[in-house]
């Protein structure tokens, strides 16, 4: 074995690159003037934002929940709905919806923006009280069609429940 040599007798160890290169100062945090600029910097970006989401979260789609009702008396078997913007006065949606068999109510859910609407409806509707009673083959031969019944109505969408009421003619 070797005896371990000196400190005076070891070889330097040959100079890096990271030696060569001038030494990066350390980064103190901000103080005074600058601080306060960097703050507020901050700050106004931060505002920036909440007022550009904030004027343009109205004209984001959101859920707009629709009820149509039936007149007392009667029942729904089949709905169309179609909604028509006040801005441009275009149509901007419409739906057909069979309830599976009769009800009172047929509900919906439309995705546009707050704002204001003209919803279009047509509705069969049957009154069930008003059926005959006569035998089952014969009923079928003398039953009534379905009434139709259209409502037009201007409403303001703001993300609530907005219910329709169906008149009889």
């Amino acid at each position: 074995m070797n005896p371990p040599e000196s400190d005076a007798e070891r070889p330097e160890p040959a100079p890096s690159r990271a030696s060569e290169e001038p030494a990066v100062a350390e980064l103190s945090p901000p103080s005074g003037w600058a601080f306060w600029r960097l703050r507020l910097a901050r700050a106004l970006v931060v505002g920036g934002l909440a007022v550009a989401v904030l004027r343009l979260a109205p004209a984001l789609p959101r859920e707009q929940h629709v009820i149509v009702e039936a007149p007392p008396g009667t029942n729904i078997t089949a709905l169309n709905l179609s909604w028509r913007s006040q801005e441009d006065d275009r149509v901007v949606g419409g739906v057909e919806l069979k309830p599976h068999g009769e009800t009172r109510r047929v509900s919906h859910l439309l995705k546009v923006p707050n704002g204001d609407y003209t919803l279009a409806v047509s509705a069969h509707v049957v009154r069930p009280d008003a059926a005959p009673t006569l035998p089952a083959p014969e009923a079928a031969a003398t039953s009534r069609p379905p009434e139709l019944l259209l409502l037009e109505r201007t409403v303001s969408l703001d993300g609530d429940t907005t219910r329709l009421t169906l008149t009889d003619r």
